[in-house]
């Protein structure tokens, strides 16, 4: 193990110390240094030096700038190498042996620093295409027009397989432990499957549904809610709503479009594969984080929790969400189209 570094103020400490006669046995017990340490301290106050280390003190790095040069652009050309494998390119290009630590180490002073692979849904330059055009259109949208669009989505819940980290305290023989393993069942041990929909003033209805949705399933769910939800928000504020939903293929059916024209619902165009421009994607996130500090050991358990989140949310998240969409548009610009780390 390398020698521990002294910070000059601890010297200073260690001099003072000193002047009071205490022996160097004492001083080193006192603030966990080495009597080595407190030995070179003493003689430099005997021979009149500064406490500070002399110019050129320390073991030379055993790379040059131009080796470290080499490895940042060596880990430009493919960002997920892993570490081993990396210091062994590095090495055999060098023709030094160092070690991965010190690979590490050198990484980091560059400001290459590992962080885990986002998910994002996959994205052909069409699709990136069509997102672009989409936010230069919307980007004109002002906060009462964005106040105006009822944000709708499904989502999945599970009852079991819920989680996706657990973390357990234990020592290096309890490995085999009961308590180390989260029971995971085939299924989820049961699921609930849910549509809702909001706007900046608060949360709308809530629905639950069995099965796969598909085109006709879909309009009865939505001709049981949607209609009487538009007349109720129109009733409150005098102007025209827009509906907004992502491209599922049950969502863009010929009949489904059909049956929204019927109803005179006006349906927001969306670009395809963004659920990062939906904020009804964080809403499903705060219920997952929420259903986490709950024991639920049933399916209807879990449906009146996930009910029971929804309609708890502030009215104050639900405006901030909607007027997010707006700061969503310009960073998926600013992006060109592709993925952003911010949604």
């Amino acid at each position: 193990m390398g020698r521990k570094s002294v910070s000059i103020e601890k010297k200073a400490e260690i001099a003072a110390l000193l002047k009071v006669l205490l022996n160097h046995s004492d001083i080193a017990r006192r603030l966990n240094v080495s009597q080595k340490c407190v030995a070179n301290i003493a003689e430099k106050i005997k021979n009149g030096e500064a406490l500070a280390n002399r110019i050129g003190q320390g073991r030379r790095r055993s790379t040059t700038n131009s080796d470290d040069r080499l490895l940042t652009i060596m880990t430009k050309r493919d960002r997920t190498q892993p570490l081993k494998v990396l210091a062994a390119k590095w090495i055999e290009a060098i023709g030094k042996t160092v070690s991965k630590d010190t690979v590490s180490r050198r990484l980091r002073s560059n400001g290459l620093n590992s962080y885990v692979q986002k998910k994002k849904p996959f994205r052909n330059r069409i699709r990136v295409r069509m997102r672009r055009l989409w936010c230069n259109r919307m980007q004109l949208w002002n906060a009462d027009q964005w106040a105006r669009v009822i944000r709708s989505d499904e989502s999945h819940f599970e009852l079991v397989n819920r989680v996706n980290r657990t973390f357990v305290r234990r020592t290096a023989k309890e490995k085999d432990c009961a308590f180390n393993f989260r029971p995971r069942l085939q299924g989820g041990g049961g699921s609930v499957s849910v549509w809702g929909c909001f706007t900046a003033s608060g949360p709308g209805p809530i629905l639950f549904y069995e099965g796969r949705l598909n085109r006709f399933r879909y309009v009865t769910l939505m001709g049981a809610v949607l209609p009487q939800l538009i007349d109720d928000l129109s009733s409150d504020q005098d102007g025209d709503w827009y509906f907004q939903q992502d491209n599922a293929p049950c969502h863009r059916a010929d009949y489904t479009m059909q049956w929204f024209d019927q109803q005179e619902i006006r349906v927001l165009p969306w670009p395809p594969t963004s659920p990062d421009l939906n904020p009804i994607e964080n809403v499903w996130s705060i219920i997952d984080r929420e259903l986490a500090k709950v024991k639920i050991g049933s399916v209807a358990q879990l449906k009146e929790e996930i009910k029971r989140i929804w309609y708890e949310i502030s009215d104050q998240t639900w405006a901030d969400l909607s007027k997010s969409v707006s700061g969503r548009v310009i960073t998926i610009l600013r992006q060109k189209g592709r993925s952003c780390s911010q949604y």
